[in-house]
């Protein structure tokens, strides 16, 4: 009798075992958000760069047209910086319109990104909690490189993200006159 019991104990515990071995520890997956094992969630998401005007005041390498990496400037909810992550990409279409599906996990907390491509970041070491204000206009593009920019902002945390334009070499200023 003893060992029926035993053998019915080693069983549910094999059982038991065999269960808890088969699931996914990689992504945790709820309605909105996957997360992934470090906690970052992972946005997909594409950007676009419009049709390059010629530019005929300064000698281009003629690689600079292309993107050859996209970061994502991770700040929170007071614009605080908090971290960068860089982003697997894609090219999705190639016409007048240059379109890239991209995937990256970023921080939960991040509330605004700001999404640069050919942006060379070797020696940079911005500290965290450090002003959008302070850190986006300290940037630097190499020479002979086009270098993307767009900022996105989010309503409820991160989030996927419909198509983004990305703007080159360039500032985006808003006017509001009252």
């Amino acid at each position: 009798m003893t060992r029926k019991i035993l053998h019915s104990i080693l069983l549910m515990l094999l059982l038991l075992a065999g269960l808890s071995a088969c699931t996914d520890t990689l992504l945790v997956q709820d309605s909105e958000r996957t997360l992934l094992p470090n906690g970052d969630v992972l946005l997909k998401s594409e950007v676009s760069v419009q049709g390059i005007p010629q530019v005929v005041t300064r000698d281009i390498d003629p690689d600079g047209l292309v993107i050859t990496n996209i970061w994502m400037l991770c700040f929170d909810k007071e614009n605080c910086y908090i971290g960068r992550r860089e982003a697997t990409f894609e090219t999705i279409t190639s016409d007048d319109n240059t379109t890239y599906g991209l995937s990256v996990g970023v921080p939960q907390a991040t509330k605004v990104i700001h999404i640069v491509g050919n942006l060379s970041l070797g020696d940079f070491n911005a500290p965290v909690g450090i002003s959008e204000n302070t850190l986006i206009p300290s940037l630097l593009s190499a020479s002979g490189r086009m270098t993307y920019w767009a900022r996105h902002e989010f309503a409820d945390g991160p989030a996927n993200f419909s198509e983004v334009k990305l703007l080159c070499n360039q500032a985006k200023v808003s006017w509001i006159n009252n």
